[in-house]
């Protein structure tokens, strides 16, 4: 049986990317022309102007734009997170040198703003992601041949890792990161290294990467 299609006009981009821990309720688009936050810092640093970002939140499968944002100059968006009912999203505000948590209530439609943190605490914004339970930003960089992990909020944190390491997942003091090997005859595999966020030192190490699902479970691929 043929399927109608909806449409949906006034995202922007052609693509909807699913909301991570949403369990498929909830959908984002980031119209942006400047690539990811990172690239956008360095063309905002060389003193050129950002067009601004603006982002669209859709519900499933009522397929209707629950949210959307203005155009902002020389702002951006982080992609948002599903936590404890809301939707969350963070903005980048390089005018001011601000970044800002925000919270959309999927009930009633408002924003909120959580926190708001200068840019200057960042080295970086590389890698500038939200995550987890409790709610966690993030950057993850090196420098000078090593790997860190620094949390913004709600702590403020700097874990060393491994330079093959990519955190990705946290449950309370547990941060999950997968770390990539290669062995002499160039075979690839990756593990999965729990650390704790109080002070960076491995709790359990396991062999096979974990996925986390739409739902957050934690599903091993051994």
């Amino acid at each position: 049986m043929k399927k109608s299609i909806k449409k949906l006009s006034g995202i922007g981009q052609y693509y909807l990317e699913s909301v991570p821990y949403a369990n498929g309720r909830w959908y984002y688009a980031i119209d942006s022309n400047h690539g990811d936050i990172y690239e956008a810092q360095e063309i905002f640093e060389q003193g050129h102007e950002l067009k601004g970002d603006v982002l669209t939140l859709v519900s499933y499968p009522e397929g209707e734009i629950r949210y959307q944002s203005g155009r902002r100059k020389n702002v951006s968006y982080v992609s948002p997170v599903f936590n404890d009912g809301c939707v969350f999203f963070a903005t980048v505000d390089f005018n001011e040198k601000e970044i800002s948590i925000c919270r959309f209530d999927t009930g009633e439609g408002k924003i909120n703003i959580v926190e708001e943190l200068s840019l200057d605490k960042l080295e970086t914004c590389y890698n500038l992601n939200l995550f987890g339970e409790p709610l966690t930003l993030s950057v993850q960089y090196s420098k000078d041949g090593e790997m860190f992990f620094h949390i913004v909020y709600p702590e403020n944190v700097t874990i060393k890792g491994e330079l093959r390491e990519s955190f990705y997942h946290r449950e309370g003091d547990r941060l999950y990161s997968s770390r990539w090997h290669e062995d002499d005859q160039l075979n690839y595999y990756e593990d999965t290294v729990i650390r704790s966020v109080k002070n960076g030192e491995i709790i359990e190490e396991i062999e096979g990467d974990i996925t986390v699902m739409p739902d957050g479970q934690l599903w091993l691929i051994k």
